[in-house]
């Protein structure tokens, strides 16, 4: 992808399924540290290259990594989110289950690299085992952004839907407490 971003709409949607399973702040981070590679690599050589850390082994490296020890950096960064944010509705449950962690850190690993796999000519996912990327050019780039925005978009309307569902299920006593 050009940019981060368009791979963390990817998981809206498996935020919204997995809810408590899946950190989507540790899908997240994983994201935003792979693509520290290319760009470094750039502001080096002015070419965004893409090399182990774009691979099934670097991939997996961060992801471990990130579950480990970016835990407790994304439930520290929802803690000051859920303080500084106006709208109660958007603040979110600051603990982050081993499980959640993993999950989030590995999908996010694995799936950053399938979607780059399809547009980077210098991505060799399975090196050093093979240095042929079989996805390269099977999915014009359009359609891969496509796909991006609308998961992005769908996912965040299911946490919409979900978050309202469940505020309106809530005994009228702990309605009071959300709403404050």
């Amino acid at each position: 992808m050009p940019i981060t971003p368009f791979h963390l709409l990817v998981a809206t949607p498996i935020k919204a399924i997995a809810q408590r399973r899946f950190s989507w702040s540790v899908f997240a981070l994983v994201n935003v540290v792979m693509d520290i590679e290319p760009v470094a690599y750039f502001l080096i050589t002015l070419n965004p290259a893409h090399r182990f850390f774009h691979t099934i082994i670097g991939a997996t490296l961060i992801a471990i990594l990130c579950a480990i020890y970016g835990r407790r950096l994304c439930e520290n960064a929802i803690e000051i989110w859920n303080e500084e944010i106006k709208t109660k509705w958007l603040v979110t449950e600051a603990r982050i289950s081993k499980f959640a962690a993993w999950s989030g850190a590995l999908i996010g690993a694995w799936s950053h690299l399938l979607l780059d796999s399809f547009m980077h000519d210098d991505i060799k996912p399975l090196s050093p085992f093979s240095d042929s990327n079989v996805l390269l050019g099977t999915l014009p780039i359009a359609t891969l952004h496509t796909i991006c925005v609308v998961s992005g978009i769908l996912g965040l309307i299911s946490m919409f839907i979900l978050k309202i569902k469940k505020t309106s299920t809530l005994p009228k006593a702990n309605q009071r407490k959300v709403r404050k």
